[in-house]
């Protein structure tokens, strides 16, 4: 069926960059259009891999912070998360290695939003007031992972 998705996405973008956006009075306006137009133009390029790329995230969480992760796995690393974050890790890093996988945007975001949530807690534990920068290099390179990615 045409357009495609694809297609209306680039329509949407090019009528909004080259139609809207320059009819807009005042950089106040015009520079949330324009973060819109590029919000769109990620989409563009990314719609159809977002459900895997959230989800594939999220096991790159699992995989390190969850009771086999390299950054868990370590007797140090994890005494230094209190009781409740470490069993909200395991119980999560088991959710998402065993949990259904519904193939739709709201579930993967549901389950990434989840792991942003705790990984918000535990980077501010495992980089320690104590112990300035001590974040381990694992956990590290993943978020700078997370953020190239996205």
């Amino acid at each position: 069926m045409r357009p495609t998705i694809t297609e209306q996405l680039h329509q949407a973008v090019r009528v909004l960059g080259a139609d809207v956006l320059p009819e807009v009075d005042g950089r106040y306006a015009a520079e949330p259009l324009r973060s819109v137009i590029a919000a769109l133009e990620w989409i563009v390029e990314r719609w159809e891999t977002v459900v895997a790329d959230l989800y594939a995230e999220c096991d790159d969480w699992a995989a390190l912070l969850g009771p086999a992760g390299s950054a868990s796995a370590s007797a140090s690393e994890r005494n230094r998360l209190p009781d409740d974050l470490g069993v909200a890790l395991d119980a999560l890093s088991a959710e998402t290695a065993t949990g259904a996988r519904a193939p739709t945007f709201p579930a993967a975001h549901a389950l990434n939003l989840r792991w942003r949530a705790l990984v918000a807690e535990v980077v501010p534990v495992l980089d320690g007031a104590a112990d300035p920068g001590s974040l381990p290099g694992d956990v590290r390179a993943q978020l700078l992972r997370h953020a190239q990615r996205w």
